[in-house]
Formats: structure tokens, C-alpha cells, sequence
């Protein structure tokens, strides 16, 4: 090759180069966050933002029921369940769950129902409204 080719060569190979890199764009790639990126290309490592969450524990002081009625099934109205296996002998003092009924939910307002495992007993449902960074307790009876 002559000195005109390698010096073609090497210029076209220039024009060629950056047309071959893509440029990527890191985010978040989570919808369920609030800094979604759609036109993010690669995924960010701990950079996505969340809502802040509050907390509802749903609890019985009352063994008997827990004996009589069984399991105690809480159901949300966005489809999330948990179960109360055992009763408080007290009302709690914080959302630290002991025994199941408790939920780390989106501030906003939900409905629940409540159902038992035996049949036997009746579950009124209700609604409740959670505040970011809250603890809402509702009590079986």
C-alpha cells in the first residue's frame, strides 16, 4: 500500500469510529419509582427514588377470638394480605410487628376486609388513610 492509501485508510477509519460507540444514558429503570427514566439505557445502581411509606398493623388483644375464630386474614384493596396468627396482650406502643397484619404501604387511602380461617365468625372490613412515614394501628375486635 502506498502512503496515499494508509493515510485514506486511517482518515476513514476516523469518520468511522464514533458512529460505532454508543453513548449510554445511566437511570432508573424502575417505574415504581419516582425518578423513572424511560430513556435511560443502562441501569443506575441505588440511585432510584421511592415514595416515602408509611405503616399499618392491624392487631387483636383478644386470645379467644385467635382460638375460636382462627388465622385472621387482612386483605387490602391493592391486593396485599397478611395474616394474624397470635394476639397482643397489650396495645402496641410502635408498628413493630409480632404476629403478622402489618403493611408498608404508599401514602393514600385503602379499604380492608377481614376474614378468619374457621369460617365461623363475621370480619367487618373498614378504610384507613397512611401518611408517609407513619405508623396506623387498627384493632380487631
Amino acid at each position: 500500500m502506498g502512503k496515499y492509501c494508509i493515510l485514506m485508510l486511517a482518515f476513514m477509519m476516523m469518520l468511522v469510529s464514533p458512529s460505532c460507540v454508543k453513548d449510554t444514558k445511566l437511570g432508573c429503570k424502575d417505574t415504581l419509582a419516582l425518578n423513572y427514566d424511560e430513556a435511560a439505557d443502562d441501569k443506575c445502581v441505588g440511585c432510584c427514588k421511592y415514595p416515602p411509606k408509611g405503616t399499618v398493623l392491624f392487631f387483636t388483644k383478644d386470645a379467644s377470638m385467635i382460638n375460636y375464630c382462627g388465622v385472621i386474614t387482612i386483605t387490602l384493596s391493592n391486593g396485599m394480605v397478611s395474616n394474624i396468627t397470635n394476639s397482643y396482650s397489650s396495645i402496641p406502643t410502635n408498628c413493630d410487628n409480632a404476629y403478622g397484619g402489618t403493611f408498608s404501604l404508599d401514602k393514600g387511602n385503602y379499604t380492608y376486609t377481614v376474614a378468619f380461617s374457621n369460617g365461623s365468625c363475621i370480619g367487618k372490613g373498614g378504610s384507613i388513610t397512611v401518611g408517609e412515614n407513619s405508623c396506623n394501628m387498627i384493632m380487631i375486635q
